[in-house]
């Protein structure tokens, strides 16, 4: 009997792919999910990127209902689908601790010397907000 694979080694992990799926987690995009109707995609059909942003499913079935335009009686069920994703903030804070972001200032102090509040004042005058510093 062969065991099933997982996407990662059973080893510990290194700090570059710790760092790497920190980043996958504060780049994720809700959008992946779903089809250009609006539909949500099928899991086999997600990227890996999104697939590692899903910390959990829950599929809840719900009653059957008579479709009213049949005629035959047949009926529709239907389920209802919640997804949850990693908690993408918690991630930028675990990625802007190691990267020291919230090392270079004091409580109450106006000197900023690089740190967040300059990249927040650096992220206000950009177009694309904080999205436009995390590439």
């Amino acid at each position: 009997m062969t065991t099933p694979t997982t996407p990662w080694p059973s080893h510990h992990m290194s700090r570059d792919e710790v760092l790497a799926h920190l980043s996958r987690a504060a780049r994720f995009d809700p959008r992946s999910l779903f089809d250009a109707t609006g539909n949500l995609k099928p899991p086999q059909d997600w990227s890996e990127d999104t697939a590692a942003a899903i910390a959990g499913i829950d599929i809840e079935e719900l009653q059957s209902t008579k479709r009213k335009d049949a005629d035959d009686g047949t009926s529709e069920s239907r389920q209802l689908r919640k997804i949850k994703t990693v908690d993408r903030i918690k991630a930028l804070e675990l990625l802007g601790k190691v990267h020291g972001l919230f090392d270079s200032t004091e409580p109450g102090s106006d000197e900023t010397d690089g740190g967040l509040a300059a990249l927040l004042a650096q992220a206000a005058e950009q177009n694309g907000g904080v999205h436009g510093l995390l590439r």
